[in-house]
């Protein structure tokens, strides 16, 4: 559980109430749990459901700012929104090609069961929706909080 003395921020916090701690290690792990709509709807195409988890996060993210400060948030994940989107743009372009190399069509789903977990081209693909729906989110946040690259 993260405490004040964890965030350690210069930044006076947009909501400065004492019941934010109490607020934030409570509900926030909920709201953390954009993966769930990745292991729900799995065997379905691809593409929708790293966006909505992306979504989950980027509200996550943009509470704790509000909460805590940005410079707290971006302490906690310090890779910038770019890399996040150019990461992200590349393992959607992977999955992509990925079908290409096995002589299918471009985005074509390719599945291995190592132990019996079905693996494939559209969970890579929706891991590079992920990262480049937050990465945007997350740039997005910091242009309007005013926080420097």
């Amino acid at each position: 559980m993260l405490g004040k003395a964890a965030w350690n921020t210069e930044r006076q916090p947009f909501i400065a109430h004492p019941g934010a701690d109490v607020f934030c290690s409570s509900a926030v792990p909920p709201l953390a749990s954009g993966q769930r709509p990745v292991a729900v709807a799995w065997p379905q195409p691809a593409g929708w459901r790293g966006f909505i988890a992306a979504l989950v996060a980027a509200s996550n993210l943009m509470l704790l700012s509000l909460t805590f400060g940005s410079r707290g948030v971006r302490r906690l994940l310090p890779v910038s929104p770019a890399r996040l989107i150019g990461c992200g743009l590349a393992c959607a372009t992977g999955a992509g090609l990925l079908g290409l190399l096995a002589g299918e069509a471009f985005l074509d789903g390719l599945w291995m069961f190592p132990g019996g977990l079905p693996l494939g081209s559209p969970l890579l693909f929706d891991l590079g929706v992920f990262l480049t729906v937050l990465g945007s989110a997350m740039h997005m946040q910091e242009k309007l909080t005013g926080v420097p690259d």
